[in-house]
């Protein structure tokens, strides 16, 4: 049925997570498939922001993220299901687009409900990869 499926997660904000990742989970069992969680970190839009910030904060806020989702799938995910998390920096919707070709994903299963690192999936993000997706898009409510 699908090899590859990618679940767009904040693990900070369960309402983004706890449903998508469930049924992803179970459709990844069923058939084999590798699940991949990926969180994006999104980019700082005001430049002066970014001036006050360290120079490496984009690093630091990318390995939390990866620690971050390390934890959510120990957590979370059976171990019998191969799971691997995956952090990308960018607008939200481009990255999980580009993160599903460049891993040849057949499958994204996305919450409806909560924010990406500040960014709401519900809205704008989640309709945009619905609109943009070369594959099937599950959106999955709160």
């Amino acid at each position: 049925m699908f090899s590859a499926i990618l679940v767009p997660v904040d693990p900070s904000d369960a309402s983004t997570w706890r449903r998508p990742l469930a049924t992803a989970t179970g459709l990844a069992r069923q058939s084999g498939a590798t699940l991949y969680v990926l969180s994006v970190v999104p980019p700082m839009e005001s430049p002066l922001v970014a001036g006050m910030l360290p120079g490496n904060h984009e690093q630091q806020m990318v390995a939390r993220a990866r620690e971050e989702l390390e934890r959510l799938i120990a957590e979370q995910v059976p171990d019998d299901v191969r799971a691997e998390p995956r952090v990308a920096s960018g607008r939200v919707f481009q990255q999980i687009l580009r993160s599903a070709g460049e891993l040849g994903c057949e499958l994204i299963v996305i919450g409806r409900g909560g924010s990406q690192r500040g960014v709401h999936l519900a809205g704008s993000n989640a309709e945009r990869v619905v609109r943009g997706a070369q594959i099937p898009v599950m959106v999955i409510g709160d």
